[in-house]
């Protein structure tokens, strides 16, 4: 076998290798969930749509821990999005404070425990009048609804 072959052969292997490690579960329990090692392979897009209808604006500000992506309006049908790996420990949170005319609230938008196999690329939300709902990617079914605090 050629040299050229050999070291091919053994960096296949090492990448093999390591990614699995990367991939392995932690035997260490956290609260109520088993951490996971996590080596992203893809970035996560989030999407939050204005459908509140009647040309209401929705005024967005979303952070992580380490990021603030500022206070951002977006008018009737428009869309708010941002992308991101999710951390090494599987620990990448985003909440949002949502804003309008008839209602306001703080919620997680993106927590990778509960999404990364509820919509592991693709995180999309609809603010409705109603409630702001979340989409399970795969079989596009609104799974989460976070209600509005409704102004006194």
């Amino acid at each position: 076998m050629g040299e050229f072959r050999k070291k091919a052969l053994f960096f296949t292997i090492l990448f093999t290798v390591s990614w699995e490690a990367t991939m392995a579960i932690r035997q260490k329990e956290d609260d109520d969930n088993l951490n996971k090692f996590v080596l992203s392979p893809t970035k996560t897009i989030v999407r939050i749509f204005n459908k509140l209808g009647n040309g209401q604006d929705l005024t967005i500000h979303c952070k992580s821990k380490d990021n603030d992506l500022g206070v951002v309006t977006i008018g009737d049908n428009g869309v708010f999005y941002w992308k991101f790996r999710v951390n090494i420990l599987g620990s990448t949170l985003f909440f949002c404070g949502l804003n309008w005319t008839d209602g306001n609230g703080v919620y997680d938008i993106y927590k990778a425990k509960r999404d990364m196999h509820r919509c592991p690329t693709r995180c999309n939300w609809e603010a409705h009048t109603d409630c702001v709902h979340g989409l399970r990617q795969g079989d596009n079914l609104w799974d989460f609804i976070y209600n509005w605090t409704r102004p006194s």
